[in-house]
């Protein structure tokens, strides 16, 4: 069977033909003096078994034709090393947990969930502790397909692709989804290939990407599907080779945190997408086909080229050290916030009903219109307004 690449507006991605061959035997009896090397309890798992690996083993672990509910536990020190195959095959209901300092490599695939159907595939893969999967090949270190699954990247593990391929693959088809892919504060999942992403969401709807960890790549490092994607970051997405993240097409959402630095510029895609911030931090990627830029968090500075078609104050304070722009406006949604722009914002400005702050050092071309409450605006050293200047019933306008 074919798996693992999608035509997307001729985006092509690599193909591999993955093995169907199901059960494959156990490689060799164990002898009397290598007893490291009685690795696996069950090289073909059926339905409801529960595979433990331990020591070191060459051959792939690889579920019965048909068999759901596997569960596969790498123990501390295990060294899973398959060449020419996937690593480690379940199907639907099954878990994959990797503990202490287990090693999964592949030099086609690591680990692979194979849905029997797009829908409730529901299978779970786990790295704990300093457990690590690394490929060689052309598509990907662990490669998912389905809904509901989960990736989970805990503590210090770690995923690295040092062929072509991806890190994460995902693909669930258009109507499904629903993926989740958690990278934690300590890990991290690298890729070397020029066209590599870190993590690609080749199809699916409302798949996740929650990173709190590192994702590299030479190539874009979060790939986004044709339908709606959310990505939210509280670590690191960086690229070499210019876009840090995708969405591709879609409704998608994008959430920065604080701790949040994207190394790259930042592309919304198709399709009507909104970039979120919460907490404090700052961005200086160039940030481009977005449709709405929602502040909620306390503080955050924007220094790239960055545009929108509307922006929603909602909390805190934004400030503007780059060229921004809203095409449709910038409106304060709520009391107590505040903006300061530093250098260029186009667009038109308007007010709430309570407190709004506008502090100016730079150019705003457009409008100012506030509304009611004890409104503040702070025009500085380098001020330039464009537009008329309505400060409502009760605005203080200062130098």
């Amino acid at each position: 069977m074919v798996v693992g690449g999608f035509m997307r507006n001729c985006k092509i991605k690599h193909l591999l033909l993955l093995s169907s061959a199901l059960g494959a035997g156990v490689g060799g009896i164990t002898g009397l003096y290598s007893p490291a090397r009685a690795s696996c309890t069950s090289y073909a798992p059926a339905t409801g078994t529960t595979v433990t690996c331990s020591g070191t083993s060459n051959t792939a672990v690889s579920a019965a034709t048909g068999a759901t509910n596997v569960t596969v536990n790498f123990e501390d020190g295990a060294q899973h090393q398959v060449t020419g195959t996937v690593a480690v095959n379940v199907r639907d209901q099954s878990d994959v947990n990797l503990h202490g300092f287990a090693a999964i490599s592949s030099s086609s695939v690591g680990i692979r969930i194979l849905g029997s159907g797009y829908a409730n595939t529901q299978s779970v893969v786990t790295l704990n502790d300093n457990s690590t999967v690394t490929a060689t090949g052309t598509v990907s270190a662990i490669n998912v397909s389905g809904s509901y699954n989960q990736v989970w990247l805990n503590d210090s593990s770690s995923l690295l692709n040092s062929g072509t391929g991806d890190g994460i693959f995902v693909t669930g088809g258009l109507e499904y989804g629903r993926n989740t892919i958690v990278i934690g504060s300590g890990a991290s999942v690298t890729t070397m290939g020029s066209t590599a992403n870190a993590v690609d969401i080749s199809f699916g709807n409302n798949d996740s990407v929650i990173n709190y960890g590192i994702l590299t790549s030479v190539g874009i490092t979060v790939d986004g599907s044709p339908a709606a994607d959310l990505v939210i970051n509280y670590g690191t997405i960086q690229t070499t080779g210019g876009t840090a993240i995708s969405l591709f097409g879609g409704d998608d959402s994008l959430t920065l945190g604080s701790g949040s630095l994207i190394i790259g510029t930042i592309d919304g895609g198709d399709g009507t997408d909104d970039l979120t911030l919460v907490g404090s931090g700052s961005e200086d990627s160039n940030i481009s086909n977005f449709e709405t830029l929602t502040m909620n968090g306390s503080e955050w500075t924007l220094s790239g080229v960055n545009s929108f078609t509307t922006i929603a104050l909602n909390s805190g304070s934004l400030t503007n050290n780059g060229t921004l722009a809203a095409t449709g406006g910038m409106n304060f949604s709520a009391a107590g916030a505040r903006f300061v722009n530093n250098n260029t914002f186009t667009g038109s400005v308007s007010g709430s009903t309570g407190t709004d702050t506008i502090s100016n050092y730079g150019t705003i071309d457009g409008s100012i219109a506030l509304g009611e409450g004890e409104d503040s605006v702070t025009l500085g050293t380098g001020s330039l307004i464009t537009g008329a200047i309505d400060g409502g019933e009760r605005c203080n306008i200062g130098a």
